[in-house]
């Protein structure tokens, strides 16, 4: 099972490597590797055909063996090869050394059939540990490729630290590593070149030394597949620790990104995604998000440089010390009013120019003082905003429900399912009643109640007469003028919207496509 086992995973990693070849055919080291791994995974079939050659009475010619021993000899030598390749670059040099290298293995190759040829019929399908080595035959057999193997690991491992000096510090020690798995591999195969030798001369050897070779072969294998898989281990390591740090970055900036949004929507970027869970753990597409969020902040920051000028903004000094006028100016752009100049200022200028992490680094340090002016702790965004709902909830299940009114809203409490857990979240919302029909408005369409409704497509509402209701997203005029009913109850300025509340259904109108309205529309039964 185990055989069966390794001869998949050589069989897939042949196919990943020859998907490498397809895309960049002029690199000889993935020829290399290729052919090796091709080789390795025939000598599983290779070594049953020769097994079933054994139980055959009928097939006694050593065929099988011979086609075995070749195919491994070509596996390390390929092995090696890609070694080579790897370590130097393809020149005419490196070229005509492969080539001599072609020599002993053709030679080994040719001695092992001659000597297979010498062994008599019945014997030629033998076992190194229970055949007789004193048979000349079966001697130079067994002789000359244990010497080969010990020849090609040999050159390998020293291709191998070669290529090591040259590679960075994360590929270096797994080379290294490898390169000690050969040399093991290679002092294993030397003390079976011993053991046949002794034999051979009718000597005897005890127990512990064919133990000794076998539990080397083992450790300088387990040691290699270990050095080969130590970069990318390292590498998945390091990348991971990005992903962290773009998600963690990603989370920090959302204060900074709402507030910027709420008055440059059309900034965002296409949020379509096909799977939400991909979104959340693939590092490629974490690393697109973060990146997507710091270019949206950068747009909108500069968008708003001409509002920050008017209110004498200072590039000069950090952004984050400068937080009330930053506020003025989004009040300023909320309000609809334009900027007294067109020319822009430097926003969050970051110390060291080029500097992706110090530039990312100003923006936190701007995040974190607009987080604090809103309550939210830096890195608890979440959390605080579950608190705030749960005294928000409390407040409203502590009074008695307002009746609803035309054009007038109402505090409510919505029970919507999750649309990952499927559990009933329960949301504090302005519910607001206009030509009869009742509405939730928000500001754009990114927030968890918003896309909860959006896959529940219906909510319960605590305490009305009919709780259960359908919730049909809505735009254009429907939404537009339940949107501007809505903020003229409020009364006071929202930084959330991307439009002063006093703005009429016509401006409002253009951004319907951003901003979320449902018609709770009650549901019999």
């Amino acid at each position: 099972m185990l055989e069966e086992l390794v001869a998949a995973a050589l069989s897939l990693a042949l196919l990943w490597c020859l998907h490498r070849v397809w895309r960049t055919p002029r690199d000889p080291a993935l020829w290399m590797v290729s052919a090796c791994l091709a080789f390795m995974a025939l000598s599983y079939p290779l070594g049953w055909l020769a097994r079933a050659a054994e139980a055959d009475p009928a097939v006694q010619h050593g065929i099988p063996k011979v086609l075995l021993n070749a195919v491994i000899m070509l596996g390390y030598f390929f092995l090696m090869l890609f070694f080579l390749f790897s370590a130097a670059p393809a020149g005419k040099g490196v070229r005509h050394q492969a080539w001599r290298e072609v020599i002993p293995l053709a030679a080994a190759v040719i001695a092992q059939t001659v000597s297979m040829a010498l062994t008599p019929d019945q014997l030629r399908d033998h076992k190194f540990s229970t055949t007789d080595l004193q048979i000349p035959g079966i001697a130079s057999f067994y002789f000359v490729g244990a010497s080969y193997l010990v020849y090609v690991l040999v050159q390998a491992a020293r291709f191998a630290l070669r290529y090591a000096a040259e590679s960075n510090r994360r590929v270096r020690i797994g080379l290294r590593m490898a390169a000690v798995g050969l040399g093991i591999r290679a002092l294993s195969g030397s003390l079976r070149v011993l053991l046949v030798v002794v034999f051979w001369l009718g000597g005897t050897v005890p127990d512990a030394v064919r133990e000794m070779t076998a539990t080397l072969a083992a450790l300088g294998g387990g040691l290699f597949v270990t050095g080969v898989l130590c970069p990318a281990v390292l590498l998945r390591v390091a990348t991971m620790r990005v992903w962290w740090r773009h998600r963690r970055a990603y989370r920090e900036l959302r204060p900074l990104w709402e507030v910027l949004n709420s008055v440059y929507p059309k900034d965002a970027l296409d949020r379509r995604t096909r799977s939400l869970w991909r979104e959340r753990v693939s590092p490629r597409r974490v690393r697109r998000h973060y990146w997507r969020r710091v270019i949206e902040i950068r747009d909108g920051l500069v968008q708003l440089s001409p509002h920050l000028a008017d209110f004498g903004y200072s590039p000069s000094r950090p952004a984050d010390q400068q937080i009330t006028t930053f506020q003025r100016a989004l009040q300023h752009r909320h309000e609809g009013l334009p900027a007294t100049t067109s020319s822009a200022v430097l926003v969050a200028a970051p110390p060291q120019v080029g500097n992706v992490e110090s530039d990312v680094a100003e923006l936190l340090a701007l995040t974190r003082k607009i987080a604090m002016q809103r309550g939210d702790t830096p890195h608890r965004q979440d959390t605080g905003l579950r608190a705030r709902n749960a005294v928000m909830i409390d407040r409203i299940r502590a009074q008695d429900p307002a009746p609803y009114a035309e054009r007038r809203y109402v505090l409510r409490i919505l029970a919507i399912n999750g649309r990952k857990t499927g559990e009933i979240r329960s949301v504090p919302i302005a519910v607001t009643q206009l030509d009869g029909q009742r509405y939730v408005c928000a500001p754009h369409r990114q927030r968890d109640w918003v896309r909860n409704l959006l896959a529940a497509g219906q909510t319960q509402i605590e305490r009305d007469t009919h709780p259960m209701h359908r919730a049909v997203l809505v735009e254009g005029d429907e939404a537009a003028r339940a949107i501007q009913t809505y903020l003229h109850d409020l009364g006071n300025h929202s930084m959330m919207w991307p439009f002063p509340p006093n703005a009429p259904v016509s401006e409002i109108l253009a951004h319907t496509s951003t901003t979320a309205v449902f018609r709770l529309e009650p549901k019999p039964g």
